[in-house]
């Protein structure tokens, strides 16, 4: 592991090095839904509403080892439910050896019954928003005792877990609740003001104010579980403020990261899929106007911060890759 680990650390140095210099693009980070099934329905995404046909294995293994010889380093593979897949553990498999840093995105429910395929995966992403009231009226699936005691069994694993959190009116209380949970069961967390699971392509209403996230800085502070950097957070309240992306921030969604729906489009973002239409290789990709003058995707603002060169996300990024 700690040598996949620094190879990868190298890689990643190489490929970025070799973006900022030639300033030839780049997908050096992508996500990949390969479903859009899924056991749940929560009440802000409708993914599993779309009715497009999943791709093929056999498109996806090409597609995998298209984004490998265009340099990807970090592959995630989201839905839907990427579990529901019955070829599941032959895509793992073959990600797997192509070397990718390997993510997926889940809502846990049958992550033991393939635990046997851990070994080939990286990092996991759960989702816990709240109190188990909250969790069970948006979500439902699992109960937070499960889920995070599934986050405890992958951390035992060598697996990194971070547990998403949908900021949709919750108090101080129940901020200090999840951390709390994160700490004692080896987790980090991040929090996001938007889904950007609803393919409206307009921009949401938040139901966050300012001082809640100002409360999650300064909980930052005294605790290292927060995977969100200070940068982030920051750009929050700013969006919030200003309702608009800050200027200081430049977007390289389409550049150095990308998306693929589960039709095998290409995409700059997961949130854009609303707006735009997709292309089929990631040369196709055009510069994004004015729509991403607002970012509801917070892996996006993330990603976009550490090529803004802002240090503190830099560094942060670093800690649980």
């Amino acid at each position: 592991m700690l040598n996949k680990k620094l190879r990868l650390f190298i890689k990643i140095i190489t490929g970025n090095t070799r973006f900022f210099i030639s300033r030839i693009n780049a997908p050096l980070a992508v996500s990949f839904c390969i479903t859009k099934k899924c056991q749940l329905n929560c009440s802000y995404c409708n993914i599993p509403s779309k009715s497009q046909e999943d791709l093929s294995l056999e498109n996806i293994l090409k597609k995998i080892d298209e984004l490998k010889n265009l340099g990807c380093l970090r592959l995630s593979l989201t839905g839907g439910e990427p579990f529901l897949r019955n070829d599941i553990e032959k895509i793992l498999k073959y990600a797997y050896k192509k070397g990718f840093f390997l993510t997926v995105n889940t809502n846990g429910i049958l992550l033991r019954k393939y635990k046997k395929l851990w070994k080939y995966i990286d990092m996991v992403f759960l989702s816990v928003d709240g109190y188990t009231e909250r969790q069970k009226k948006f979500r439902g699936g699992l109960k937070n005792i499960e889920l995070f005691s599934i986050a405890k069994e992958l951390r035992k694993s060598k697996i990194s877990v971070i547990v998403n959190c949908l900021l949709s009116g919750q108090k101080k209380d129940e901020i200090d609740y999840l951390i709390n949970n994160a700490e004692k069961y080896g987790f980090m967390i991040d929090f996001e003001l938007f889904s950007p699971h609803e393919f409206s392509g307009d921009k949401p209403k938040s139901t966050i104010n300012t001082e809640l996230i100002d409360y999650i800085i300064n909980k930052r502070k005294d605790s290292h579980i927060i995977s969100n950097s200070q940068t982030n957070l920051e750009m929050m309240k700013k969006i919030l403020i200003s309702g608009k992306h800050p200027g200081n921030i430049r977007c390289f969604a389409g550049k150095t990261f990308a998306f693929i729906d589960n039709d095998g489009l290409y995409y700059p973002c997961f949130d854009i899929r609303g707006k735009i239409e997709g292309v089929k290789t990631f040369k196709e990709l055009k510069k994004i106007t004015d729509y991403c003058s607002f970012c509801r995707c917070n892996g996006s603002i993330e990603i976009n911060s550490v090529y803004s060169i802002k240090i503190d996300s830099i560094l942060n990024n670093l800690k649980w890759w």
